[in-house]
């Protein structure tokens, strides 16, 4: 929905996996490792995982994701009974709601939550930039509070995350917190998400609804259904990845994964990802965008060497994370391998945006 997802798939012959996952859960630790490239000191972090393991051996899968409903359903065959799954992530608030039945032996299924090492995925993909003596942050800290199941994770400056889980029945209902300031209650924050959910009666009505209207703002027709079904499916995946009010979409949007590319590029796919918003009438979409490099502008002045900052000039790397603050060093000047057109080419957006809307 924007800030938080659900990635689902079989990693193993009998284990199906819901990952979970959060825009904007990042590392915080440029100040530990000075030296260290962002995309380990201020990377996006891997939250964890529920498995659902079936008491027989599953033969057959009939899964699909609906884009119109935002909706995931159908049911897993096995030699022991049938598996239903039925899942989304609420398009009104911040809950993945998760539905199991069963038949046969299958009649209880179950899911169990893995919380993740907090440490950059780079660390096991790509050694480039990696600082000194580079370790994980601190292991999770689990505790149950009445039905509340809740994976806590410290960062540096009392940042930190948590995984909040509830289980009722054959429904699993999920919220992550997340604290990047220091003084947020990150685990108080996932259980209100979750009793606001419990409160809404009518939320998945209410779910449908944001996505239809999202959908009939945008409506086109063509003669090539193969084309006309990509089209509706890349609208489907960027008001997932990002909304207004929300994070601007990095590399993972809420679909964390194990990647050597858990932050934001901004000499491609930053501005490739916003490109089709502004002839699909969805302008609102660019807004986390532009939002994000006003909030920072002072950090893309302070990104210039010290030579040049007198002269007002605004500069941004390769990678960054969400405080746009990566600083153009001596070393890099010495290299001649400056991005320079970064800045200028997310900008033309900024001007597509401004023509459109005049704000």
């Amino acid at each position: 929905n924007g800030l938080i997802g659900i990635n689902v798939y079989k990693p193993e012959p009998n284990t199906v996996h819901f990952d979970v996952g959060r825009t904007g859960v990042t590392d915080n630790r440029a100040d530990e490792y000075p030296d260290g490239d962002v995309a380990y000191t201020k990377s996006r972090l891997p939250i964890g995982y529920f498995t659902l393991k079936p008491k027989g051996t599953i033969q057959s899968s009939s899964l699909k994701l609906d884009i119109y409903n935002a909706k995931l359903s159908g049911k897993l065959v096995t030699s022991l009974g049938e598996i239903t799954i039925n899942a989304y992530v609420s398009a009104t608030l911040e809950t993945i709601v998760i539905n199991l039945s069963g038949t046969g032996k299958e009649r209880t299924p179950d899911l169990t939550f893995v919380p993740q090492q907090s440490i950059s995925p780079r660390a096991s993909r790509n050694p480039l930039g990696k600082p000194q003596g580079y370790v994980a942050n601190p292991p999770v800290q689990y505790k149950k509070d009445g039905q509340y199941h809740i994976y806590h994770q410290s960062l540096s400056d009392n940042w930190g995350y948590a995984t909040v889980y509830k289980k009722s029945g054959g429904q699993v209902l999920v919220s992550i917190g997340n604290d990047r300031s220091g003084d947020h209650d990150e685990v108080k924050e996932a259980k209100k998400h979750i009793t606001a959910f419990e409160q809404d009666k009518d939320n998945y009505r209410k779910h449908q609804a944001w996505w239809h209207n999202f959908y009939q703002k945008m409506f086109i027709s063509l003669p090539d259904k193969r084309v006309e079904t990509f089209y509706w499916a890349q609208l489907y995946k960027f008001a997932s990845a990002s909304r207004e009010g929300k994070p601007m979409v990095d590399l993972m949007g809420p679909w964390m994964s194990s990647t050597p590319w858990a932050a934001i590029w901004w000499n491609l796919n930053t501005q490739l990802s916003y490109s089709p918003l502004f002839t699909s009438n969805h302008i609102e979409l660019t807004r986390p965008l532009f939002e994000t490099l006003y909030k920072y502008r002072n950090n893309l002045r302070l990104n210039a060497p010290k030579a040049w900052q007198s002269q007002d000039v605004m500069t941004i790397e390769t990678v960054t994370s969400y405080d746009l603050l990566r600083k153009v060093t001596e070393k890099d000047l010495a290299s001649g391998k400056l991005e320079i057109g970064n800045l200028a080419w997310v900008l033309f957006h900024y001007y597509r945006y401004y023509l459109y809307t005049g704000d």
